[in-house]
């Protein structure tokens, strides 16, 4: 069976789970790929299975249970490698993340141009950036890993991606602290 859920940057998301026009900087569009990690979402949260959506994967999981994206914003798409942190998050000090990070700011790397705007029920911000945009969210309220970060902690190798790597195999192995 399906221990956990690991759902990756990619393309943007198809205007039909949109409820808009796409903008003319859409691009990568995969309409199959929303449809079935919409639906891995779905089953996911029903059966309580942690999962954890980086980038692209945290804008469908908010769409997946109601809320939008805001589907281009200037200046999130770093020129750097994508191994550098670029930016300073606020973390929420009311999430659960910030229980995994145990700090108030982190610094992230960007590459992207689509980001979160209306929160889904059920979901809470986790961090914003320094512009004022949501760099993830979490369900709240229920005891179940369900994460979504707005950057690639994958190519950042420093302390706090690793927490969020740790924090997720422990709870997709129901390991204790």
């Amino acid at each position: 069976y399906i221990r956990g859920i690991l759902l990756t940057g990619g393309g943007d998301i198809s205007d039909k789970y949109l409820k808009e026009p796409l903008h003319k900087m859409a691009s990568g569009i995969f309409e199959e790929r929303d449809t079935f990690e919409i639906s891995i979402l779905k089953n996911a949260y029903l059966n309580k299975i942690p999962t954890l959506a980086i980038c692209r994967g945290a804008q469908i999981m908010n769409i997946a249970f109601g809320g939008t994206i805001n589907q281009h914003i200037e200046g999130h798409l770093q020129k750097e490698n994508r191994s550098v942190a670029t930016h300073s998050i606020k973390i929420n000090k009311n999430s659960k993340f910030y229980n995994i990070i145990n700090k108030d700011n982190i610094r992230v790397n960007s590459i992207h141009h689509q980001v979160i705007n209306n929160i889904a029920n059920k979901f809470d911000f986790i961090a914003h950036s320094e512009d004022n945009y949501i760099e993830g969210i979490e369900l709240i309220n229920e005891d179940i890993f369900f994460l979504g970060v707005q950057w690639h902690p994958e190519s950042l190798n420093d302390e706090n991606s690793k927490k969020i790597f740790e924090t997720f195999l422990k709870r997709v192995y129901n390991l204790k602290k």
